[in-house]
């Protein structure tokens, strides 16, 4: 079995921060792609002012937001308590999305960049607790 290098694991994870940044993107810069009762619809709402419980529930994102880029710098530079802040960034913005307010109207580029993302993070998960690159994270001595 070939095990990955650190080099490796360091572009793997960039690739995912990239995909992640490239979903952002497409969905703010490319509105073309959606059809027109989307567009007609996503310019309805944004005359809207959001209520303080919409407000209050989109701040609590923001705590999620700084552990997961905390956790990313410390996955570059091979902390022990990265791997544990990585999955709760994970945990706390799960379910911060799943209460989140409105509908999310995306393109499918967006959903393709964003999927991808997703799935370069579990490679991610998976190498630093499954693999021998979980050695990497560990206290030294």
């Amino acid at each position: 079995m070939k095990t990955i290098t650190k080099k490796q694991f360091r572009i793997l994870l960039t690739f995912s921060i990239i995909a992640l940044v490239a979903s952002g993107v497409a969905d703010n810069l490319a509105p073309w792609l959606l059809p027109q009762p989307l567009l007609d619809y996503r310019q309805s709402q944004h005359g809207e002012h959001p209520k303080v419980g919409e407000l209050i529930i989109s701040l609590l994102g923001v705590p999620g937001v700084i552990v997961a880029l905390i956790s990313v710098v410390g996955l570059y530079r091979f902390w022990p308590r990265a791997r544990l802040l990585s999955v709760a960034a994970w945990v706390y913005m799960l379910v911060w999305m799943a209460f989140s307010p409105g509908p999310v109207i995306s393109s499918a580029l967006a959903g393709a960049l964003s999927q991808c993302s997703t799935l370069l993070a579990g490679a991610v998960l998976a190498l630093i607790y499954f693999s021998p690159a979980a050695d990497w994270f560990q206290r030294r001595p």
